[in-house]
């Protein structure tokens, strides 16, 4: 039985380790101000491209105490293989919230049963599973942005989902601005332990839908999106959105998933670069 996790408070010392199957999640991860964000002085931060170079240099003077430990896995490498360190851990450092993050895109879709095995299993065991469907981003490319800007734009997407869900989910202290309503906060602050977002980019004059049908085309959200109790539709745009263009992404997800849902909406303004943006939370 795993210990019950409590909150840091701001002086405490703890560790923060991020353990990562696939770079891109490592990279986007660093993105994150650990410092900022959580409000601790953490006394290790390790992040690791396999499990074994995480065991073998991880500080042992971190065994026991409280902390935070990521797992970043892509669903084109076997996720097997963070399966026997997290068992072994479970008995180890009780005093640690196990987090695993699921980055999915376009280009790595599973071909096979064994990986939704796997991700059911890691949902077991872990305290938070937080499953992320990404487009190729490839509708960028005709905005004329740079490749590099993209990549940019790709791990800066992801770091704040996973800013945004964690502090929806409370563990951590959120210093920041999270542009969310009080209504929508208490839409996810419960107790499900896997959460997904779906992320999509749209061109023309049906961007909307065209992004909304690419977050929830990936065949995690496929598969997860229809059980979905509460699910919230953020549009990132540089104007304004008219009422009868969020009715539409609100009727598709209701076409395709049926009508027992909770769906809430936000919409940000953000720069033309990071504009045409649909993302889809759901617990």
């Amino acid at each position: 039985m795993k210990a019950q996790f409590r909150l840091i408070d701001d002086k405490a010392r703890a560790y923060i380790r991020v353990i990562g199957i696939e770079k891109q999640g490592i990279e986007c991860l660093k993105l994150l101000d650990f410092d900022r964000f959580w409000g601790v002085l953490p006394i290790a931060v390790h992040r690791a491209e396999s499990i074994g170079q995480a065991e073998g240099d991880f500080d042992q003077s971190v065994q026991g105490r409280e902390g935070l430990d990521f797992y970043v896995v892509n669903l084109n490498e076997p996720v097997s293989r963070i399966i026997p360190y997290i068992k072994q851990e479970e008995y180890n450092n009780p005093h640690r919230l196990v987090i695993v993050i699921v980055i999915e895109s376009t280009e790595n879709e599973p071909e096979n049963e064994d990986v939704y095995e796997q991700l059911e299993w890691l949902k077991k065991h872990v305290d938070k599973m937080i499953c992320i469907s990404s487009s190729t981003f490839a509708k960028m490319s005709a905005q004329n942005v740079e490749p590099a800007q993209i990549k940019g734009l790709v791990n800066s997407s992801v770091a704040k989902i996973i800013h945004d869900m964690l502090s929806l989910m409370h563990v951590y202290k959120g210093n920041g601005n999270l542009n969310l309503d009080s209504e929508v906060i208490e839409f996810v602050k419960n107790d499900s332990k896997e959460f997904h977002v779906g992320i999509g980019y749209g061109n023309g004059s049906r961007w909307i839908q065209e992004a909304a049908e690419a977050a929830m085309a990936l065949p995690l959200a496929v598969r997860s999106l229809g059980s979905a109790k509460r699910i919230l539709v953020n549009i990132s745009a540089s104007e304004e959105i008219r009422p009868e263009e969020i009715e539409q992404i609100i009727d598709e997800i209701v076409k395709r998933n049926g009508p027992e849902h909770h769906i809430y909406y936000k919409q940000t303004q953000v720069p033309s670069i990071d504009a045409n943006r649909v993302t889809i939370y759901w617990a």
